[in-house]
């Protein structure tokens, strides 16, 4: 009896797509059905092509493991949208060297 790659339980096909890199997840999410419906459904692919599509680099310290995936999908997110909006943030740097460098006009050149 031959069993088709199609009829795997979901998770191992997410499991195998996870192993490939996010382009080659790209294309078989364009594939059919089945593998769009995996990718949409897996937090772990999804935070994946999100560390892509930002132009992230993953890593794999201690500290990040002991953080959920769905905490750092929010993260990364909030970033992107931040990155989109007019937000500004100073850094203490900035506004101290912004404070000390606005001298009042001097009249005596």
């Amino acid at each position: 009896m031959v069993v088709g790659f199609l009829s795997l339980p979901t998770e191992l096909i997410c499991h195998i797509l996870i192993l490939l890199n996010s382009r080659d997840i790209n294309r078989c999410a364009m594939t059919c059905n089945t593998f769009r419906t995996a990718v949409w459904n897996s937090v772990n692919i999804q935070y994946k092509l999100e560390i892509y599509a930002q132009g992230l680099i993953s890593t794999k310290t201690d500290t990040m493991n002991s953080i959920s995936i769905s905490r750092k999908m929010h993260s990364l997110k909030k970033l992107a949208y931040l990155w989109r909006s007019d937000f500004h943030a100073n850094t203490i740097f900035e506004t101290v060297v912004t404070a000390t460098m606005s001298f009042p006009y001097q009249s005596n050149l």
